[in-house]
């Protein structure tokens, strides 16, 4: 009745809506106007409604407050002055966060003012469009109150930024009702504001932007996107990724330039192989039969996004050599600086080496396999041609031209495989649904198998050991006379290697050995048949056996090929030296007393007092055995 009747008199209301300071507890106000009606905020309580009435503000609170206006002070009844500081603010979080002082239930307010908060973008969001309600809505405060980490970010140090890639979500299907992407690039990372929906598109209503300038470092690195569940109970929790090669953002050329801003869309992976929980920022090939090397596929789909991509080079003369110029700006990155997650450090420098996993194990051999394959020059229908080419070269170039005919067989040999290029990703697998049954030996067998590989391994370290000291020790008369048999067959294999190479053209030679190489791979693999001997026939002649046929086979020269091989076999390795020169040790010298017995018990006669005139490896003093 009173503000009616003040209404009716033609009064006018003051305005008293700004920025107030508080006494005596130094507390910030802000009172928002609309004629009569009055929204008051504290920093401290909550905001009551009021009316004004010529001069008097009444607002309730628990209890009924009261207040006097003069001159922009507002005097209440519980005794508080409120001085006006300033108009209304443009950011009112900003301005009650001035009040730094510590009250009573200061951490109940935040969160109160947080859940407001909360409600008021939900309420825009679901009149935008953009805002899709869960089922979990006592989660909203833990939302507020948990904080994220901090973002990485890359001190360069003596590296220098080759450009730039910028990257702008636009939108996707994701498998969450509160998606948000984590990005990483050379070290640098970034976050999206987080949706309120499957099918968010930011930018658009109340859901902000989400463009991100990211540094460049590596031109072949990589641009990884992990897409986070903001609704779970971990913070940063990577529900899946995108991978997008830097490569990828040039054209397909010789010296590739950036693309323009271009959209793509990606289909969303787990972040992590099977038994894995550290993200990985690189994927890798499953290995047939081993559990575990392989993607999990997910239940459920996990949905796509669309990115808007562009990379900027800022190097000296990325306008004529593209990507090859940033390529040679930028120091690639050192093995130990990899993702790979089957490295571990090892020494205190920082280096890193691989652990026996029987993944790599079975990886590098499936490597291996598939460098061994026929080379595409030796595949029909190719092959049939080598002759003519092997023809022309030994027939029709010059010495100094064969450099040149190398070149062009690397060339030829590289445009086949890329032409070709699909049969590497043929026998590639991804899923660890495609790996099959567990090919891997475990408990006995797995030691079983371990003492095979050592055994194997310990006889080929053997053969090869052999072999190197058969070749070493052929010529240096270890054993007389199968040094002259060895260094006899040098000389007729010189003396016939010499003619040969008199008489013969040496492209004729070439020739022949190299059309020699190619008949494999030009006839086709027939069955072979194994000729045995009729044992019957055998039989039937008296004193037929093997080894005379062996003998009828090749006559005298047969012979003789024979017993270049029984005296070749016989070169000494460092085993029959060492024996010879322990059986040396067990002859008695004159003079020398036996190894391990006295001179009386030998039978010669050693003078007292005089050494022995050899001392051996292993001996100590006289009289003392000692066992070899």
């Amino acid at each position: 009745a009173d503000r009616r009747r003040h209404l009716e008199d033609g009064a006018t209301l003051p305005d008293v809506s700004g920025t107030y300071r508080v006494a005596p507890d130094n507390s910030v106000s802000v009172i928002y106007q609309d004629g009569p009606n009055l929204t008051i905020h504290n920093s401290r309580w909550g905001p009551p409604s009021g009316t004004l009435s010529g001069n008097v503000i009444t607002a309730w609170l628990l209890i009924k407050l009261t207040g006097m206006v003069e001159d922009g002070v507002i005097r209440w009844n519980t005794g508080h002055v409120c001085t006006r500081i300033g108009p209304v603010p443009a950011n009112l979080d900003e301005a009650l966060a001035t009040d730094t002082g510590w009250f009573p239930g200061k951490k109940i307010k935040r969160a109160i003012d947080g859940v407001r908060a909360s409600h008021q973008e939900k309420v825009a969001a679901r009149s935008a469009g953009q805002y899709e309600d869960k089922h979990l809505h006592g989660l909203d405060l833990f939302h507020r109150l948990r904080k994220k980490r901090q973002l990485a970010t890359r001190t360069s140090g003596d590296a220098k930024a080759v450009g730039s890639v910028t990257v702008s979500v636009l939108s996707g299907e994701f498998g969450t009702s509160r998606p948000y992407f984590l990005l990483e690039l050379d070290g640098n990372e970034a976050r999206t504001p987080v949706a309120k929906t499957r099918s968010p598109t930011w930018g658009e209503g109340a859901l902000p932007k989400a463009e991100f300038t990211l540094p460049l470092y590596d031109p072949s690195s990589d641009l990884c996107l992990f897409l986070c569940d903001d609704a779970g109970l971990k913070s940063e929790n990577a529900i899946g990724r995108v991978i997008v090669p830097i490569r990828s953002l040039c054209a397909e050329a010789l010296l590739p330039q950036p693309l323009p801003a271009h959209t793509k869309t990606f289909n969303i992976l787990p972040p992590a192989r099977q038994g894995r929980t550290e993200l990985q920022a690189k994927y890798t090939e499953a290995v047939p039969h081993v559990p575990g090397s392989g993607m999990v596929r997910p239940g459920k789909d996990l949905g796509f996004v669309a990115l808007r991509l562009q990379m900027e080079l800022t190097v000296p003369g990325h306008q004529r050599l593209g990507l090859l110029a940033a390529y040679a700006m930028s120091r690639p990155p050192l093995p130990w600086e990899d993702d790979s997650e089957d490295e571990i450090p090892s020494t205190a420098c920082g280096t890193k080496r691989q652990e026996a996993s029987p993944k790599i194990i079975q990886g590098n051999l499936r490597r291996l396999q598939r460098m061994l394959v026929t080379p595409y020059l030796l595949r029909p229908p190719v092959v049939y041609i080598q002759p003519l080419v092997l023809f022309l070269v030994c027939f029709g170039a010059e010495v100094y031209h064969l450099p040149w005919v190398a070149f062009a067989l690397v060339l030829a040999s590289g445009a086949l495989a890329h032409k070709q290029r699909g049969d590497v990703y043929e026998d590639m697998i991804f899923w660890e649904e495609s790996v099959g049954e567990d090919g891997l030996p475990h408990g006995l067998a797995k030691l079983r198998m371990l003492q095979d590989f050592f055994a194997t391994l310990q006889d080929i370290l053997g053969k090869v050991a052999n072999v190197l000291e058969k070749l070493r020790n052929h010529a240096n008369f270890s054993d007389p006379p199968v040094t002259f048999v060895a260094l006899l067959l040098h000389v007729v294999v010189a003396a016939l290697l010499s003619a040969l190479f008199y008489f013969v053209p040496l492209r004729a030679i070439f020739f022949a050995v190299g059309l020699a190489g190619l008949v494999p791979f030009m006839a086709k693999v027939a069955p072979r048949r194994e000729q045995e001997v009729d044992k019957g026939t055998m039989a039937a002649v008296p004193g037929t056996s093997p080894s005379s046929l062996l003998t009828r086979k090749g006559g005298v020269r047969w012979n003789l090929l024979r017993m270049l091989e029984n005296v070749l076999a016989r070169i000494p390795d460092s085993n029959d030296v060492a024996h010879r020169h322990f059986c040396e040790m067990q002859v008695v010298h004159p003079g020398a007393s036996v190894l391990g017995t006295s001179p009386q018990r030998a039978g010669t006669a050693v003078a007292p007092g005089d050494a022995p005139s050899r001392r051996h490896r292993g001996s100590g003093s006289p009289g003392h055995s000692h066992s070899i």
